[in-house]
C-alpha cells in the first residue's frame, strides 16, 4: 500500500465544521492537521486517546479521503456530521452528531471484503497516465474501480480523481449502512457553536 500521508483538503463548511469540533469536543484551539493523516492525532486526543477523524456530510455520503490512508487507520475515533445550510441565512445547522471509536472489527472486515491486489494494479496504472487522460483511460480506471468494491461492506466505493493536477484514488461509505455496521452515540449538538 501507498506510504503517503498527504491529507486532502476539506471544504469550505467541512473546515468550519472540522475546526468547531476540535475546539468544542476536544478543546484545541490552534491544531492545523497539515502533516497527519488524521484530524487529530491520538497524542493530542485527551478524551479518547484514538486518532480522530472528522467528516462532514450534508447527504448520505461520508467521504472519507485517500483509499490507503483509510485502509490503513489504527487506533481510529470517527466524528460524523451531518449537517444542512440555512435557505435564509446559509448558516450551518447541524442535524445529526455520531461518534464511532471501536472500528477495530470494521477495518478488519473491509480489508477482507475488497480486492487489494486489483486496487494497487488500479493506482499504479493511474500513476502512469499522463494528462489530458484519454476516454479510454478514464473509463479504465472507473470501471475497474467499481469491480475493487464490490458488494463491500457499507456501501464502501473507490472514487477515481482525474484532474491535470490530481491523479489518485479517494474511497467513500453510506452513512446509513455504516452506522448499522458500528457501535455508535450520539454527540451532543449544543456543544457545536458555528459562531
Amino acid at each position: 500500500m501507498s506510504k503517503s500521508i498527504k491529507k486532502e483538503p476539506k471544504g469550505k463548511y467541512g473546515l468550519i465544521i472540522q475546526n468547531c469540533v476540535l475546539k468544542t469536543r476536544y478543546k484545541i484551539k490552534d491544531w492545523v492537521p497539515k502533516n497527519s493523516k488524521y484530524d487529530l492525532p491520538l497524542a493530542l486526543n485527551s478524551i479518547s486517546a484514538k486518532n480522530v477523524s472528522i467528516k462532514s456530510t450534508r447527504c448520505n455520503t461520508i467521504y472519507c479521503g485517500s483509499v490507503f490512508n483509510f485502509l490503513a487507520s489504527t487506533s481510529l475515533e470517527m466524528v460524523i456530521i451531518k449537517y444542512n445550510l440555512s435557505s435564509t441565512t446559509g448558516s450551518i445547522n447541524v442535524n445529526d452528531y455520531y461518534i464511532v471509536n471501536d472500528l477495530k472489527v470494521f477495518f478488519i472486515k473491509l480489508n477482507e471484503s475488497i480486492d487489494l491486489v486489483k486496487l494497487n494494479k488500479l493506482n499504479l496504472y493511474l500513476k502512469s497516465l499522463k494528462y489530458p487522460f484519454l476516454q479510454k483511460e478514464k473509463d479504465k480506471c472507473h470501471s475497474v474501480a467499481k469491480l475493487i468494491s464490490k458488494n463491500c461492506l457499507c456501501g464502501f466505493r473507490v472514487n477515481v480523481k482525474l484532474s491535470s493536477k490530481n491523479k489518485r484514488l479517494q474511497c467513500s461509505l453510506n452513512l446509513n449502512l455504516f452506522l448499522i455496521e458500528v457501535n455508535w452515540k450520539f454527540g451532543s449538538k449544543i456543544e457545536l457553536n458555528f459562531s
